[in-house]
């Protein structure tokens, strides 16, 4: 007897970026995504893409001059 399986294609993932503590992840396109897994802040979240490298240099040197 053989068995047939549909295989569905794979659903898009997004990348993103958590404002707070910079932790970046990936979900599937249909997950609504509003905490962070790693630090748990709600409404901190925010497509990877739309962010620019100058905002996440600017993060990082205001990180580094307060410790």
């Amino acid at each position: 007897m053989e068995t047939s399986k549909k295989v569905s294609p794979r659903e898009k993932e997004i990348e993103y970026i958590c404002n707070s503590c910079l932790y970046p992840f990936k979900r599937k396109e249909s997950i609504n995504v509003t905490v962070c897994p790693y630090c748990g802040k709600r409404n901190s979240v925010e497509p990877k893409s739309l962010r620019s490298a100058q905002a996440l240099l600017d993060e990082a040197i205001e990180r580094d001059s307060n410790l």
